[in-house]
């Protein structure tokens, strides 16, 4: 969902509580215009008609993973400039490994080995894994290099609008 890509909402505002970072009136109003477009976004994309009661529990689900990666984003920034992307990202992953693992569990029960052999026998599924760790890396490297992974994180929730902008030129999905 993208609403959860509103995630530096949080960065900023306890970067600059806590922090005292200060932003540009044109960083202002860049960041505002992406987290605002991915939440617009997220209004847009109720063309499925999806019940209320459902899409309060997702918007939840989404406000739930919108704070926990706005905390760890300004968590993260403390660490960017001692400790070395690559670090950073095999920690993530390596967290993350037992997680998904659990939660596959979780979800398909008694399918997990036809689950994990479908996904990886599939192209898709490779070549999406191969484009996350190529975006993982560049977000790193960006922070790495700028020494601050504020703006990354606001420039990384701009995701939604080139999925929606895939989606319009390959699947002529109508943006609204």
């Amino acid at each position: 969902m993208p609403l959860a890509n509103a995630y530096p909402l949080v960065t900023v505002t306890l970067s600059v509580v806590f922090l005292g970072q200060e932003f540009s009136a044109a960083k202002i109003v860049a960041m505002v215009g992406i987290v605002v477009g991915a939440m617009l976004l997220a209004y847009e994309k109720n063309h499925n008609n999806i019940p209320i009661k459902k899409l309060h529990k997702e918007t939840a689900l989404a406000l739930a993973a919108m704070g926990t990666w706005g905390v760890a984003f300004f968590t993260l920034n403390h660490v960017v400039s001692d400790v070395s992307w690559q670090a950073v990202t095999i920690f993530v992953e390596l967290t993350m490994l037992p997680v998904a693992a659990l939660l596959l569990l979780i979800s398909t029960r008694t399918r997990v080995v036809p689950a994990m052999k479908e996904a990886l026998t599939s192209k898709t599924v490779i070549i999406i894994g191969v484009i996350g760790t190529a975006g993982g890396a560049i977000f790193y490297l960006g922070s790495d290099y700028g020494g601050s992974i504020i703006i990354p994180t606001v420039l990384s929730a701009a995701g939604p609008l080139v999925a929606s902008i895939l989606s319009a030129v390959f699947d002529k999905e109508k943006i609204g």
